[in-house]
This record gives structure tokens, C-alpha cells and sequence, in this order.
């Protein structure tokens, strides 16, 4: 109490001669006038304009978004149901729910549409995952299954190959040239002149795309930067074969080098594809024929089999990737969509893009396996009304849904904007193949294909494994390339 009392009483009185000193009278003799200071003029306002705000890239998508639709043609469907058989039913928002802004984007975007078309959308999941044998049980029983589906690759090429698929290429009110679809995947889901599905910005699930996991801690501890060799475009297969190669040979108690969350079928496929090396080609006299199994395919088949020692069981099944969650491994190979899980670690656990064959290579690419595709069903009833659907989904959902995801990616999962940037990378990298859509519709075409490398990634020579499935495989290639 004493010291609030008395101490600023003691600072006046110290302060007091400066006071003093400060203080003066003047007085003017007869005649005289106290000068006046002069008077300073007034600051001219301030006209400068304040910095526009930085625009929200998410925001920005949105309202171009809304204005494409908007744009569209309206129809009404007096309150027609359209069913939609999917396992990915949470791309299409049809439940309002608050768990992500992603989420919450997408049931935003197909309340548009169903205000905008006087639609209701159903969807239904098949049961185990198997959408052929759903509609074969439907149709033994006469019940109607479904008007169109949202499938991965693999299943498309199963129900056209069976008749359950309606040509797009004649279907209504699909702009099959708009900017929301991938020419390339509508391409690979050709049969002869027929179309039998469209991937578009709706069908994007970028948590699906392969992509190479690293421990940026561990990295960091090495003084390894694999991020700055994909900016710098050096990230090859030599690359990463050169860090795994050291990392082996760094002892006991080195942290293992490359682990895989998939099996070693898919391991090598994607790494096939992402070395820009295509399992099918057109040659100059039109027809279309199975890779070369020398040149590029071989040498991309002693790297694999390199990376692959270790990784695989004899079953080609991953061995754990416990030491990966674990803060004790390196590289893992898995899709965007471990994030989730990943996220939760100690460690700050980063996304690659699959590396390139070389330097040669221009670009990087993320494998077609993860993608996803619409098709009508062939009896469907309401043909115009699906087509109409599915155009609109697209076209809404362009630009804005990409970005809504990178933006989750950063607020809620990555701890650094690096991880981002490559997540847009894989997202933007996206290549397909037909065999992709076909080839686990032919047993011929995929043992040629997928199981040649698998068996190549296992150690067995790659060219007395092509050599033996080459012809049936080629046979079966002509029947979905050929009118």
C-alpha cells in the first residue's frame, strides 16, 4: 500500500525543476506583438488504396461453379428418383453431414442439382462390393436394379463386357467434349465406336491416387530432400532405388527402407504406369498391340524387382508397415487417402508423387487404378434424365471440388504447405489405360499385363513371362479395340 501511496508523489517531486524550467512568461514591451508560430499547412488526405484482399482460390472456384450450373439447361423431373449403384456414395453429398468442409461442399452441390431439376437421388451400395453380381441377382429376379453407376475401372469394363452398360455415344445431353470431362478416360473406356463411360470432376477421389509416403523426419535427419528432387524433376526410379539401396545398407538399427500398404500386383502396375510405359499402344497401321518387352520395360523391370526384394511376402501380399507408422521407415507405398491415419503419427509423414522412369521423362503420372467412372445402366428408363444428371454433377463440381480438397488437406492433415503441393501434383497427374478398364474382365488380357509384372517385380524374368501370355493377350486386347 505504502509503495502505490508514495512512489508517484516521489517521481513529481523529481520531476518538478524539469516542470519548472519549462515553465515562462513572456512579456511584450509597448509597441511589441508576440510573435505567432507559424502555422504548419494541413497533410493533403490520404488517397491510396488499400490492398485488395487476397481472393479464397476455394471461394473463387465456388461462384464459377454455381455460375456454370446456373448456365445449364433446366429440366424438371417432377421429383423423379434416379438410383445411382456405388460403393463411393460419399462423393455424391447425398447426406447432409458437418464432419469435413469437403463433405459439406459436396451436399451443397447436389442440393443445387436437385433443386435445379426437381430430382431425388438414390444410392445403393452392392452388396461385398460386387456390382455384377448385384445386377445379375436383380435382373434373375426381375427387380429394377439401378439407372446409372459411379464404378472404378476395373468393374467397367466387367459390366460392358456383359451387356449391362448403355453407349454413351448416342446418349442425350452429354457434352462429352466440355472441359469438366477427361478425354482420356472417356478414351479408355471405348469399345470399338462404343462409349460405355465418362470420368469427370465428380468422379475425382483423389484419396484413391497412388502415391509414395516418406518420413520427412527421418529424411531430415539424413540430410535427403526427395521433394526438392520432384521440383527439380530428378525424382526417377534411380533415385529412389539409390536412397533405399543406402538406407539397407546402413546397418543394425538402420530404419527400413520401402514398405508397401498394397499387394505386389498393384505395386508393380503403378510403378509401370507411372514410368510413362503404357501396357497398350497404337501403331501406325492402326491396330493396337501389347507393350515391348524390351528396351524401356526391361529396365524398368530390374529396377522394380530391386525395389520390390524385401517388401513382399511369397504370396505377393505387403509385409507390416508397422515400422512406417511407427516413425521407423522411410518410404511406403500407399494412396492420398492414408492421410487420415498418417496424420496421427509422431513423425511428419509427407506424399510423393510415383517417381519417372528418368530424367527423359517429362512429366510425372499417377496411375489410372484409383479412378473412378459414370455409366448408365442398358435398360435403364430414364436414359435423358441420368445423362442430364451426370452432366450436371461434372460441371458443377469442376474446379471447386479439387480445390476444396487440397484446402481440407492443408487445414486438417498436412503439417507444412510442401505436403499440399505435392498432393496437387498427384491429383493433377492422373494418365489411363484401357487395359485398366478391360483387362480384369479378360483373364487372357490381364496375364499379359498385370501379371507379367507382378511376376516381374517377384524376380522371374519379365520377357519369358510376356513371351508366354503374349498372343492370347493381344487377341483379347483386338476385342474391345476393334469396331
Amino acid at each position: 500500500m505504502k509503495r502505490r501511496v508514495f512512489l508517484p508523489l516521489l517521481a513529481l517531486l523529481l520531476l518538478a525543476p524539469l516542470l519548472l524550467s519549462s515553465c515562462f512568461i513572456v512579456i511584450n514591451r509597448p509597441g511589441e506583438e508576440t510573435a505567432r508560430p507559424a502555422e504548419t499547412e494541413p497533410l493533403p488526405p490520404d488517397t491510396t488504396a488499400p490492398p485488395p484482399p487476397v481472393a479464397d482460390p476455394v471461394e473463387m472456384k465456388k461462384e464459377e461453379a454455381k455460375a456454370r450450373l446456373a448456365s445449364m439447361m433446366t429440366r424438371d423431373m417432377n421429383g423423379l428418383s434416379l438410383i445411382v449403384s456405388t460403393s463411393a456414395g460419399r462423393l455424391l453429398g447425398l447426406e447432409e453431414e458437418e464432419t469435413t468442409t469437403l463433405s459439406r461442399a459436396r451436399y451443397e452441390m447436389m442440393e443445387e442439382i436437385r433443386t435445379k431439376y426437381n430430382v431425388k437421388v438414390l444410392a445403393i451400395e452392392p452388396e461385398n462390393g460386387d456390382t455384377l453380381a448385384g445386377i445379375r441377382a436383380a435382373k434373375a429376379s426381375g427387380i429394377y436394379y439401378a439407372d446409372l453407376f459411379l464404378l472404378p475401372a476395373g468393374e467397367v469394363g466387367s459390366l460392358a463386357l456383359s451387356g449391362y452398360l448403355t453407349d454413351l455415344s448416342s446418349a442425350p445431353f452429354l457434352a462429352l467434349s466440355a472441359e469438366y470431362y477427361r478425354g482420356d478416360a472417356i478414351f479408355s473406356a471405348t469399345s470399338g465406336e462404343r462409349i460405355f463411360a465418362v470420368s469427370g470432376a465428380a468422379a475425382e477421389d483423389p484419396d484413391r491416387y497412388a502415391c509414395l509416403w516418406y518420413d520427412r523426419t527421418l529424411a531430415e535427419a539424413r540430410s535427403l530432400s526427395p521433394e526438392g528432387m520432384v521440383d527439380a524433376g530428378t525424382w526417377t526410379l534411380d533415385a529412389l532405388l539409390s536412397l533405399v539401396r543406402e538406407v539397407r545398407g546402413s546397418g543394425e538399427g538402420a530404419p527400413a527402407a520401402l514398405l508397401s500398404r498394397a499387394p505386389i500386383s498393384v505395386f508393380a502396375e503403378d510403378l509401370f504406369l507411372s514410368s510413362d510405359l503404357r501396357y497398350s499402344y497404337l501403331r501406325e497401321d492402326g491396330q493396337y498391340d501389347i507393350f515391348e518387352p524390351r528396351g524401356r520395360a526391361e529396365e524398368f523391370a530390374d529396377r522394380l524387382a530391386a525395389l520390390s526384394a524385401g517388401v513382399f511376402g511369397q504370396d505377393g501380399t505387403p509385409l507390416s508397415d508397422a515400422a512406417f507408422l511407427e516413425g521407423n521407415a522411410l518410404f511406403c507405398f500407399g494412396r492420398l487417402g492414408d492421410k487420415r491415419e498418417f496424420s496421427l503419427r509422431e513423425h511428419d509423414l509427407c506424399p510423393l508423387p510415383l517417381p519417372k522412369m528418368d530424367e527423359t521423362q517429362t512429366d510425372y503420372v499417377t496411375p489410372p487404378d484409383g479412378a473412378l467412372y459414370f455409366c448408365i445402366v442398358s435398360d435403364c428408363a430414364n436414359i435423358a434424365e441420368s445423362a442430364i444428371f451426370i452432366d450436371a454433377l461434372n460441371c458443377r463440381a469442376y474446379g471447386q471440388m479439387r480445390e476444396e480438397y487440397l484446402s481440407e488437406f492443408l487445414n486438417y492433415f498436412a503439417r507444412n504447405e510442401r505436403s499440399v503441393d505435392m498432393a496437387e501434383r498427384i491429383a493433377d497427374a492422373v494418365s489411363y489405360d484401357r487395359c485398366c478398364v478391360f483387362a480384369p474382365a479378360l483373364p487372357e488380357l490381364y496375364a499379359g499385363t498385370t501379371e507379367v509384372l507382378a511376376a516381374a517385380a517377384a524376380g522371374e524374368s519379365l520377357i519369358y513371362r510376356y513371351n508366354a501370355a503374349f498372343y492370347k493377350a493381344l487377341l483379347a486386347l483386338r476385342t474391345v479395340t476393334e469396331p
